[in-house]
């Protein structure tokens, strides 16, 4: 079994093995920096392999005798040399070796380090040792390493709870590695999602669906890693709608609906709403707002998206009316059928005021309603009389009649009115001095206009 040999920076040690040199911290420091007398120093490094084994510069070949160290159909070659230098006046330095000198230069303080070599082979072994020394006067180095084998891990077996989960559910991976060395073990995962636990034993989950290789790599610490791949398949379960529900489903075109959907997701995703009618409108929200714009039946579509690929979609139908008009009055005729016997007003123009003697009145209402609705007509009628002759005021009454005045004649659109017989003939002295007739036409749908048209004169 191999010494137990100091291991610093051990994590960028493992990155040096996918032969991507990285540096713990500064590469070396300038003797402003340091605060420290020093000057750049040549390593001169001897690698002294263990018995068996030898190293061919030339052809960076590592065999053992006159056969190559493993059955490999091509001889085994050092792949790459790195150097870990680490002290109390420098942030640890990590160096790529040049195969052929093992020599490198770096500016180094004066004082004591620990130098940590290791020697990476296409074989999956890796040789290693450390030594310190002491740099002071002089402007190079003797290293002489004595190399012990460093086996990589043994991966025995990895167990998968299962290759097909819901997102965020865990599945449980259980890694059994060893180590021929005895080295302490160090586990990682790469591939997406989350890993938790401890070796053996983790739990693996990710947020995502999709199809996920993930790759377990087993590194002693030592420069050997072991690594080994398996699929899950991560499965998204759609959301799914509660309810979708208007405030009213029998709205006119001139009314705006309320419209919710309710929609829950199983693996806990958050959930986007969208709605459409089918016509071109459009809304996203769970609560929204719509104002239908033709009659019929109309069916609105809810969307509950949880970003992941799943929907679930739910409508209503909403039956739609034409929104009611109300009628329109074009004027109010009045004629007068006995003194002047002609129109006080005719086509909504007054043509003439009231005589001394008008008595009997026909008020017609002329109206037309855009639904074509039925019309119902009622009437209003205000007038105002003098008593006891014309040069007194002092008794002007007025009267008021709804839905149309005392013994007048209805005929649909029309009344007849005689005002003495009916009314003034009771009141000695009365004439007749001021007339308003105000027609309200009806749809019977909540659909009403008015107008009135006022006369003035007589008293005589």
């Amino acid at each position: 079994m191999r010494s137990n040999i100091f291991k610093p920076c051990a994590t960028i040690l493992a990155a040096v093995l996918s032969l991507a040199l990285v540096s713990c911290g500064q590469g070396g420091q300038d003797k402003e920096s340091s605060g420290q007398p020093g000057q750049s120093k040549t390593l001169n490094m001897s690698l002294n392999f263990p018995s068996g084994y030898s190293y061919n510069r030339d052809t960076h070949e590592l065999v053992t005798g006159s056969s190559p160290v493993n059955a490999l159909s091509l001889a085994p070659y050092i792949t790459q040399v790195a150097l870990s230098i680490s002290g109390p006046n420098i942030e640890t330095i990590v160096l790529s070796v040049p195969l052929d000198t093992l020599t490198v230069t770096v500016y180094l303080p004066d004082g004591e380090y620990t130098f940590y070599v290791v020697v990476f082979t296409n074989l999956g072994l890796t040789f290693t040792d450390s030594q310190t020394g002491v740099v002071g006067a002089g402007l190079a180095l003797d290293l002489n390493f004595n190399l012990e084998v460093n086996a990589p891990p043994v991966i025995d077996g990895i167990s998968v709870g299962t290759s097909v989960t819901p997102k965020r559910t865990p599945v449980s991976i259980t890694v059994n590695a060893s180590d021929p060395d005895g080295d302490a073990l160090s586990y990682s995962f790469s591939g997406g999602g989350s890993v938790s636990g401890s070796a053996p034993n983790f739990s693996w989950s990710a947020d995502h669906s999709g199809n996920y290789t993930i790759t377990v790599t087993v590194d002693d610490g030592h420069g050997a890693a072991s690594i080994a791949s398996f699929g899950i398949t991560v499965t998204n379960q759609a959301p799914v709608i509660n309810s979708v529900s208007a405030d009213n489903t029998e709205p006119t075109t001139a009314e705006t609906v309320g419209l919710s959907c309710s929609a829950s997701d199983p693996d806990g995703d958050s959930i986007t709403y969208t709605w459409s009618d089918g016509a071109g409108w459009s809304a996203s929200g769970s609560s929204v707002s719509y104002s239908p714009t033709t009659a019929g039946s109309v069916t609105v579509t809810c969307t509950a998206s949880d970003g992941d690929g799943g929907t679930d979609t739910g409508s209503v139908t909403l039956n739609v009316t034409n929104a009611n008009n109300s009628p329109a009055i074009s004027f109010v005729d009045v004629f007068e059928l006995d003194a002047l016997d002609d129109w006080l007003s005719h086509n909504g123009v007054i043509v003439n005021n009231l005589g001394c003697f008008d008595n009997t009145f026909q008020f017609e209402c002329f109206a037309s309603d855009p639904d074509g609705d039925g019309i119902t007509y009622t009437w209003s009628v205000s007038v105002i009389y003098w008593l006891n002759g014309a040069n007194s005021d002092s008794t002007t009454l007025s009267g008021h009649y709804n839905p149309f005045p005392q013994g007048a004649v209805l005929n649909s659109n029309a009344i007849v009115w005689d005002v003495w017989n009916n009314w003034l003939g009771v009141l000695d002295g009365a004439f007749l001095t001021q007339l308003s007739v105000t027609c309200t036409a009806t749809d019977g749908k909540g659909g009403s206009a008015s107008k009135t048209v006022t006369f003035t004169g007589g008293g005589c």
